[in-house]
This record gives structure tokens, C-alpha cells and sequence, in this order.
């Protein structure tokens, strides 16, 4: 009989629910116990390596400080070793290293909470041990605070894809049911295991006509049942009770687990930022719309012209470098100007290193006309595989790693995008969307990277783009924008398609 891996590296035989509950009920060890780390010292294995790399983040960022000082003509502060650990201490008390619960976004954010407290806690420090407060001290612990949430980001994220493939990341978790709701939240932990919530299969509580019709597809078996919660609540920290599967309060208070987790599904689309309000006897869920207040939408352009410019001036040599490179490569004018839709419906053009041949549609019509496989992949995602109109060479390493977006920092500059955003689609690119759908598209400023390009990216089709585009919109933050600006070098570094 053939067997499935399961997430925590387990093989269990392919049989039905039933077969697999009169198993579990047995005497000895439980299936978990030899499959997994004890507990505390995956915790601890855990704990170390992300305090050790944010460790070295600091030594980074303080080594980078150091320098972009003294390039000021400064004079650089030594800082004594013993401050790497204190900004430990410091992400420890905002609560950064929590195994699961956290998203990445608010992992940025608590990120940000404990640099600042090191950073504090740092120019404290200093200043007690040079009797004295200037401004060179200054200027350097609050560049190096800044410099230990990006480096820190990516050490941590580094860190955690290690874990997540030694199978240390994550705790047991187990879920409710075994409905369509469950199977949908099964499918979603499997496919993100950096949320810290590693699936090792169902509990019937709910009696159902056909338990296992709907997980089949899933390497997750039925673990037990009602009369086996006492015993699975040893091995297992948390439990997920999806939707509708179980609606009886009389029930969740039986469950012996140490988390009993509600999962419930925002309403008109995903969510991750919904607040609990009180609401008299019971409580309530307020849906962010933060985007559409006045105020966030001048710190979302005060945050784009920050950082643009800044940008800009990095980037420069680079662009000159691409600009001269194609103007060897193919004749004609280096930039090109695309038609798009920008917010409120109004018509803008955004800059772009020209990529394509100059009679570019010329080609792309007759590359479909000419191949039907062709016609039925553009008219799904608007963009070709093997594409005819790219120039050779330049173009495509341009477009393989987004460099030709570069020059829509102007535009961004100039107002007619932000740095994150639904990204600015030709019009007919847009008529491939239901209308409502295209009104809350227009309601935002459009962007140059979005919540698209750092996950789905070009191989997602309509559908894709509009579930994408919705969660950003939805759940819009300064501290989304930030994580998605941090994630976007990585997406165009793994080449997963054009922004």
C-alpha cells in the first residue's frame, strides 16, 4: 500500500478514517512522538537560531552605520558587544519570537517596536558610558535601529526556511472535523508553514455522512475522534476548528487542548488584519479599510517620496548602465511609454525601459494568429512564455529580473503611482474583470510592486490577480507596504515572472 509523507516527516498508509481511528487507539507512543523533536528542545533549537541571527543583523547594521558615518565625515562610535544581546532582549519582550499566531506582516512590525527599544536602550547605554550625548552618537544608533529590521527581516526569514526544512518550525496541530472547511484551512497550512502551524491530521467531532470525502487529496489522516481528545491533547498544542464544523459551545469547553483556535473566513474575502471589538455580551469583527481614510493616504505618499528618492539616487548608475546597454543592443529610443489605468480610472503613462522590438504589436499579431496555444495563453494572462516582440539578450535578462520597471520611480515621484500597490493595467487587461471588481481597483493609488508580484506573480491568471489584489486592498497597512517592499527583492531575485 502506498504511503503518504505528512508534513511532520511521517509516512502514514493511505486507508480510510476508520481504519486509522481503531489504529490510534492502541497502547504505546503516539504517532507524534516519533516524528517530531521533543518539544522543548525544538522550541529551543528554535529560539537559538533566531536570536543568533539577529545577533549577527546587529553586528551588520552596526558595521554599515560605522560606515555611512564616517562617509559623513563623523566620527564613528564604537559600541561594546554586549548591546548585540540586549536587542534579543528587546524582540523577546514584544513578543517577535512567538512560534505561531504571527503573520509575517505583524512579525515586521514587532520587528520595528523592539529595534526601536534597542535602539533607545542603546543610546542610553552610550551615552552613560561616554558621559555625554552628541550628534554623531545619534545619528549612528538611529541609522543602526533602522538598519537591524531589514537586515534582520531577511536573516530571520533565512532562518526560518532552514527550519521549516529541518522540520523544527511549527507546532503539532490538529484540525476539527473533517468538512470542506476544514480540508480548504488543511490545504492552506500545508502550503504556508511559516505561519508555525504544521497540520498532522483531523479529529472527528462532528458526526458526518462521509467524514473523509472531502481530504482525500490531503497526506493528513484521521487521527481520532471525540473519545480521543484526552489522550491526542498530550502531543498536540493547538487545534483549529473550522467555519460551521462545530457550533456547540458545550463542546469547545470539553476540548483538554492547550489553544483552541476559532478559524473563521472574513467575510466578502480573505483578511489578516481583522480587530475583535466588544460589543455588550458578545464581540464583534471591524474590517480594515484603512486605505480609504485621508490621512493614510498622505503617510502612504509621505513613505513613497521617502524612499524614492533615496532610491533614485542608488539606482542611478545602474539605469545609465541598462539605458546605454540597449541603446547598443537595438536602435531606437531607450524608455517606452505605456498606456495604463490609474486611479480613479484616470489614463496615465509609466516609464519603462524599452525591452521590445520597435514594431513590437506588429509581431505579437501575427505570433497569434500563427499559434493558437499562444492566442490561449495570452488571453489568459496577458503575457506570453516564449514572446516574440522582446529584444535578445538585454530584453529578456531586463524583464527576467523587473530591472525595466526601474524608471517608474519617476512616476511615483511625479505622483501617478505609489511604490506599492494593485500594479497599473492596460485597459484592456482590465476588461477581463467583473465591474465591481474594477471600481475597487480604482479606488487605490495603483503601484509599482504589489501583493501580486511577491506571490503569485505573472503565473497567476485573472482569478489569482483578483484574490491578490482584494487581500491587499482589504487588509491595506503602512507595515504591509513595508513587508511587501522588503519581500520584492527576493520575488524578482527568484525570477518568478515580470512585475
Amino acid at each position: 500500500m502506498d504511503a503518504i509523507p505528512s508534513p511532520l516527516g511521517l509516512s502514514h498508509p493511505e486507508v480510510g478514517p476508520a481504519e486509522a481511528a481503531r489504529a490510534l487507539q492502541g497502547s504505546g507512543p503516539t504517532i507524534f512522538r516519533s516524528a517530531h523533536p521533543p518539544a522543548l528542545a525544538r522550541r529551543a533549537v528554535c529560539l537559538l537560531a533566531l536570536c543568533a541571527a539577529d545577533i549577527g543583523a546587529v553586528f551588520a547594521a552596526q558595521a554599515l552605520a560605522q560606515l555611512a558615518v564616517a562617509g559623513l565625515g563623523l566620527p564613528p562610535v564604537e559600541a561594546p558587544a554586549y548591546l548585540a544581546a540586549f536587542s534579543v532582549f528587546a524582540f523577546l519582550a514584544v513578543g517577535l519570537y512567538a512560534e505561531w499566531g504571527l503573520g509575517p506582516v505583524e512579525r515586521l512590525r514587532l520587528r520595528a517596536m523592539g529595534a526601536f527599544l534597542f535602539g533607545l536602550g542603546a543610546t542610553a547605554a552610550l551615552s552613560a558610558e561616554r558621559h555625554m550625548f552628541d550628534v554623531a552618537l545619534a545619528a549612528q544608533v538611529l541609522l543602526w535601529g533602522a538598519l537591524v529590521v531589514p537586515l534582520g527581516f531577511y536573516a530571520g526569514e533565512a532562518v526560518r526556511m532552514v527550519l521549516i526544512r529541518l522540520r523544527c518550525w511549527g507546532t503539532p496541530t490538529a484540525l476539527i472535523g473533517t468538512g470542506p472547511e476544514s480540508c480548504t484551512l488543511g490545504r492552506a497550512l500545508l502550503a504556508r508553514p511559516e505561519y508555525g502551524l504544521v497540520p498532522v491530521g483531523f479529529i472527528e467531532i462532528a458526526r458526518q455522512a462521509d467524514p473523509a470525502s472531502d481530504c482525500t487529496d490531503l497526506p493528513l489522516p484521521l487521527i481520532g475522534r471525540e473519545q480521543d481528545v484526552e489522550r491526542l491533547s498530550r502531543d498536540i498544542d493547538v487545534v483549529l476548528i473550522a467555519g460551521t464544523e462545530t457550533s456547540s459551545s458545550r463542546e469547545l469547553l470539553r476540548l483538554p487542548f492547550r489553544h483552541v483556535v476559532l478559524a473563521r473566513a472574513a467575510m466578502d474575502g480573505p483578511s489578516s488584519c481583522l480587530r475583535l471589538r466588544a460589543l455588550c455580551d458578545g464581540f464583534g469583527f471591524d474590517l480594515p479599510r484603512g486605505i480609504f481614510r485621508r490621512r493614510n493616504l498622505f503617510i502612504k505618499r509621505c513613505l513613497d517620496r521617502s524612499l524614492a528618492i533615496p532610491l533614485l539616487l542608488v539606482l542611478a548608475p545602474l539605469m545609465g548602465v541598462v539605458a546605454l546597454a540597449i541603446r547598443i543592443v537595438s536602435p531606437g529610443p531607450v524608455f517606452f511609454r505605456h498606456g495604463r489605468v490609474g486611479m480613479d480610472g484616470r489614463p496615465i503613462e509609466v516609464l519603462k525601459f524599452r525591452t521590445m522590438h520597435v514594431d513590437a504589436e506588429a509581431r505579437l499579431q501575427e505570433h497569434l494568429a500563427r499559434d493558437p496555444d499562444a492566442r490561449r495563453q495570452w488571453e489568459t494572462f496577458f503575457k506570453l512564455t516564449d514572446d516574440p516582440r522582446i529584444i535578445p539578450g538585454i530584453g529578456r535578462i531586463l524583464r527576467r529580473f523587473s530591472l525595466d520597471e526601474l524608471p517608474q520611480l519617476i512616476n511615483v515621484l511625479r505622483g501617478e503611482i505609489s511604490l506599492v500597490g494593485p500594479r497599473p493595467f492596460p485597459a484592456y487587461h482590465l476588461q477581463g474583470f467583473d465591474e465591481e471588481f474594477r471600481r475597487l481597483r480604482a479606488s487605490v493609488p495603483p503601484g509599482l510592486t504589489g501583493f501580486w508580484q511577491i506571490s503569485a506573480r505573472s503565473e497567476g491568471d485573472l482569478a489569482t490577480q483578483k484574490a491578490q489584489d482584494s487581500f491587499y486592498i482589504q487588509n491595506w497597512s503602512v507595515w504591509l507596504d513595508l513587508y511587501i517592499l522588503l519581500r520584492t527583492p527576493l520575488a524578482v531575485v527568484a525570477a518568478r515572472g515580470a512585475c
